[in-house]
């Protein structure tokens, strides 16, 4: 998997292809600064600091981050609430103070729930390949607001779930809050049949991951 770090004297931009969910904004928003065809795949120099960190930002896997390197502007901070968008046949992306277990403090994640990623948890963009078709969201009885600030939680189960614990709001893709936990399951085998959250299916498909 690729992994590299480019900079200049404001700013350092770092590409980890193990969370890259291939959603493409970074190429299609700042082509003279990233292109994985190009050597250096980073260009920093080409664009202005606002401009890449604007762009970064819109990166919804943190497979691209950046790091301010002379202190005119701060490195990214956490939104100011935890979000999971819910979007049919797609990832879950979470937006928040986040915490996955073995890579430590993230502000955006793209979360596999078709089954097929070979870089679980992260999304690969495998879902496209088998045409996952699952749907947006749970049907909820509902709509349950809270307070979703504060730090998140996320922890992989072996052959199961990604477990969480902290106050976290689904939406949709047009911001519409659908429903609030401070914890609970995410499906990752694509087999729930009340997704985004794990009904237990992945024991029926014999789901193996770590």
């Amino acid at each position: 998997m690729k992994h590299y770090t480019y900079g200049n004297d404001e700013i350092e931009v770092t590409f980890d292809e193990r969370k890259c969910c291939h959603a493409a904004h970074c190429f299609k928003e700042l082509p003279d600064v990233f292109d994985g065809d190009f050597d250096p795949p980073i260009r920093p120099d080409n664009a202005p600091v606002e401009e890449i960190i604007r762009v970064v930002e819109m990166c919804p896997s943190s497979a691209l981050t950046y790091k301010s390197l002379n202190s005119s502007f701060p490195d990214e901070q956490a939104p100011e609430s935890n979000q999971a968008i819910m979007s049919p046949r797609s990832p879950l992306f979470i937006r928040g103070d986040l915490n996955l277990k073995n890579e430590g403090q993230m502000h955006r994640i793209a979360l596999c729930r078709c089954g097929a990623s070979k870089s679980k948890p992260f999304c690969d963009g495998s879902h496209f390949k088998i045409k996952f078709n699952g749907p947006a969201q749970a049907e909820f009885d509902e709509i349950v607001e809270c307070e979703s600030t504060g730090p998140v939680k996320l922890t992989p189960v072996s052959n199961g779930p990604v477990a969480f614990s902290g106050k976290l709001t689904f939406t949709s893709r047009n911001n519409k809050i659908q429903y609030c936990r401070e914890k609970g399951a995410i499906c990752r085998c694509g087999a729930s049949e009340n997704k985004p959250f794990c009904d237990a299916k992945h024991r029926d498909i014999d789901f193996t991951t770590d």
